[in-house]
């Protein structure tokens, strides 16, 4: 028997103005932190009915200016003054509305992160033609549960009745609840794809015939998934994954199989996106059964002059997690810290980034589920947690959260300044990461990219096919590029990013030459729009350096003066303070009069000076021992302890000829050579010092390392364990909850069977080893005892 799947309800109003994390708490209907989401407060009539009103077909077909006029009217007096609809939002409810006229199928909704696409479904059930007046229903199909949950939650806030159903232990979803869907209990109704397609609950309401009367129009939200997680076949793309090797099943594969669903449905659809290129539009299209000349483009200028974009290499080795640890490491207060997501291509990385950053922390913390410094999210996180999770960094309990693609795309937090995604993913994913930030009207925001250094393979490889391409005449085209080959080819660009991005999203290829009539259009637009320079990694490396160095002092206060930095103004270090000296390289050769060497090597070159000089003599002269005229007539110890002395400021031949006087032509020459000489010794014998001294430290950082990863599994053992015994509580709590109260008793006790039999066999293992040593031990002693007496026999 499979378990049954659940549904969150959500329909309380929240009066506007209230806290963001307080808004999703009441709106959840969870009055304590134990109680399961239920229906709460449902009015006999949701405030929406009032503002409702039917086009007529004069209307719709009369001047577009006063179409305009009624939506804008209609939406600005249900939503309140100043918090209408926007420019793009009134024309995609206008072509919905005209779909008819044209014969259409929908609309493409492509807007930027944070532009207000999830509201044109509900103007457009606010101001629909006259023939849908009775259809009150809005389908929103979501990527993921936490989609779902913020749009129902959003919903609420605005007036509407709103369901989502999800597989989370909250609430059943069963056929009561869906004959309340029937009987128009809700206005807009959330569901996953899988939901959408296998769910049996789904598929008897789908087929009433009074469900069908009453949808208005079908929701994709976050549409370029349907390609990425249904569609795309180039290896695991969960939570932004991906690799270069091609394999035979999609990452979701009933993302890509909704065409039959549609289709026995009908109704317009309304695809939501903000980053998709059109090759993949045309997958998406193909894969929902809609004609592509049957569907009406909405589209707005993607580019967000607001967010500055970072797209650099590591610095460190990426399992180190060394370029993320200076954003803790100087720190005296977590409460400094700008508001931070900071983005893996997996959920054991979440883990290894929460880690690092209280292990790199100066203040005290842990790890714990109640962290004040940084918490994680991915998919898999139970829903209680989630909801926890998100409510207290809205609520800035704590400043850096670590995730994966669940919380990527569908959550609003319209506070996060910072972004940082570690390692390589789709440029559309990329460009959706950084787009959750700067999300208030004037804010900035910043998104750092870390990518890895390319390989010599990838690198081969690359230039292969484009060699090929360039022998058989062909001209690039999107379809030649996988996703991973997409970002390398964005790695490899020396046009700006911000350029490449935007030209990539409209044509599906990241362009290479600088000096392309479509480069240079958009760079005059880019530069129009922000009026300013762009400052892109590629275009102010200065400046993009000169931040990825002040990321530990980066606070909410500063936040907007340090990621405005322009580097073409930075000569010496950051505005308005000294610049610091560049490091000493011990390694550097004495060429100039700042290299101080010691007394016992100035002694060495005194040594060398008479050493060389003698043989030389007698070689130039033919003297010997036996004659009367000796070496130290002409170079005596004192001249050479005299250069030694200056050693360290002499640059050329001049030097030692002001120093003293030469008594034998070409002396000086020979000199200088063997100074020559000395100073490389010098720089020899201190390499060989460092090399040493490197050599001691790595050995004893591995003989630290070795500890450390033994006392880490520990750690994450004793931590793996705790987890399993919370997540069974709380399924107990949760089974407790729906009304199985036997079942939830059995469980409890299976559980403190399944944890009494664990301690039990960590005891003995803990008794085995004792004993093992034991008996080494009494080993060690009967064979030296042996020994003793083998050695006194012999004697």
């Amino acid at each position: 028997m499979s378990t049954p799947l659940r549904v969150r309800k959500i329909v309380r109003v929240i009066p506007r103005g209230t806290p963001q994390g307080a808004q999703k708490r009441a709106l959840s209907g969870r009055l304590s932190g134990n109680l399961p989401a239920t229906l709460v407060d449902k009015p006999a009539q949701p405030r929406c009915f009032a503002f409702r009103r039917a086009l007529t077909h004069d209307e719709i077909t009369g001047p577009l200016h006063e179409l305009e006029e009624i939506i804008l009217r209609t939406a600005e007096d249900y939503y309140g003054y100043g918090k209408g609809a926007t420019k793009t939002q009134v024309d995609a409810v206008v072509a919905l509305v005209g779909v008819d006229l044209d014969a259409s199928d929908g609309i493409w909704a492509s807007m930027p992160t944070g532009a207000g696409k999830s509201r044109i479904g509900s103007i457009f059930w606010l101001v629909r033609p006259v023939k849908d007046e009775k259809r009150t229903l809005v389908l929103l199909i979501a990527p993921t549960d936490a989609v779902g949950d913020n749009a129902a939650l959003e919903k609420s806030a605005e007036g509407f009745s709103s369901l989502n159903i999800t597989s989370e232990p909250t609430c059943v979803w069963n056929r009561e609840v869906a004959e309340g869907i029937l009987r128009g209990e809700y206005q807009t109704v959330g569901l996953s794809p899988e939901h959408y397609n296998k769910d049996k609950i789904c598929a008897w309401l789908f087929q009433q015939a009074q469900f069908r009367e009453q949808l208005l129009v079908k929701v994709i939200d976050e549409s370029q998934k349907v390609w990425e997680w249904g569609l795309m076949k180039e290896g695991k793309f969960g939570g932004g994954q991906w690799a270069a090797k091609k394999t035979d099943v999609a990452f979701r594969p009933d993302y890509g199989l909704m065409a039959v669903r549609n289709v026995q449905l009908g109704q317009k659809t309304i695809f939501l996106s903000a980053t998709c290129t059109p090759i993949h539009r045309s997958a998406v299209l193909a894969s929902s059964a809609v004609a592509e000349d049957r569907i009406r483009i909405i589209s707005q200028d993607l580019f967000r002059p607001n967010i500055r974009h970072l797209r650099i290499p590591f610095a460190h080795t990426k399992i180190s997690l060394g370029d993320i640890t200076p954003l803790v490491a100087s720190r005296g207060d977590p409460s400094e810290l700008p508001p931070t997501i900071i983005f893996s291509n997996s959920r054991h990385k979440t883990l290894n980034v929460v880690e690092a950053l209280h292990s790199a922390a100066t203040f005290p913390s842990e790890v714990t589920w109640d962290s004040k410094l940084a918490r994680r999210f991915h998919s898999v996180t139970a829903a209680r947690d989630k909801k926890t999770t998100i409510d207290d960094f809205l609520d800035d309990k704590y400043r850096i959260l670590s995730g994966t693609s669940g919380i990527a795309v569908g959550v609003n937090i319209r506070r996060l300044l910072l972004t940082i995604q570690l390692g390589e993913i789709a440029l559309e994913d990329e460009d959706q990461r950084k787009g959750r930030t700067g999300r208030i009207f004037g804010q900035l925001g910043l998104g750092v990219t870390l990518i890895e250094a390319v390989s010599k393979k990838r690198l081969d490889d690359r230039n292969k096919k484009e060699s090929k391409r360039v022998r058989d005449e062909r001209p690039r085209h999107p379809s030649d590029y996988t996703a991973a080959e997409a970002s390398l080819e964005m790695t490899l660009t020396e046009v700006c990013h911000e350029v490449a991005n935007q030209i990539y999203l409209a044509t599906g290829l990241v362009p290479v030459d600088r000096e392309a009539a479509e480069v240079v259009a958009e760079e005059a637009r880019q530069r129009e729009v922000s009026g300013r320079e762009c400052g892109c990694a590629n275009c102010d490396p200065k400046g993009a350096a000169y931040i990825i160095s002040k990321l530990g002092e980066l606070t909410i206060a500063n936040f907007d003066q340090i990621v405005s930095t322009n580097g073409r103004s930075i000569i010496m270090g950051p505005p308005g303070r000294p610049s610091a000296a560049p490091p000493h390289d011990p390694l550097a050769p004495p060429t100039n009069p700042k290299f101080a060497t010691t007394a016992a090597e100035r002694s060495q070159l005194a040594i060398d000076l008479l050493s060389a000089f003698k043989p030389w003599f007698e070689v130039r002269f033919g003297l010997s021992t036996q004659t009367t005229l000796q070496p130290s007539h002409f170079f005596s110890s004192t001249t050479a302890a005299t250069i030694a002395k200056h050693a360290d400021e002499l640059t050329s031949v001049k030097n030692l000829v002001d120093l003293v006087s030469e008594p034998i032509a070409g002396l000086w020459e020979k000199c200088w050579r063997v100074v020559e000489l000395w100073r490389g010794d010098v720089v020899e014998a201190r390499a060989k010092k460092v090399r040493k001294k490197a050599k001691e430290k790595a050995k004893e950082k591995a003989s630290k390392d070795v500890e450390k990863g033994k006392k880490k599994a520990e750690k994450d053992a004793e931590l793996k364990k705790k987890q399993n015994q919370k997540r069974a509580r709380d399924e107990a709590d949760d089974i407790e909850h729906a009304g199985h109260v036997a079942e939830a008793k059995r469980l409890r006790k299976l559980t403190k069977a399944r944890e009494l039999l664990e301690e039990q066999a960590e005891a003995d293992k803990e008794n085995q080893e004792k004993a093992s040593k034991r008996k080494a031990s009494n080993d060690r002693r009967t064979a030296k005892g042996l020994l003793g007496s083998r050695t006194n026999t012999l004697r």
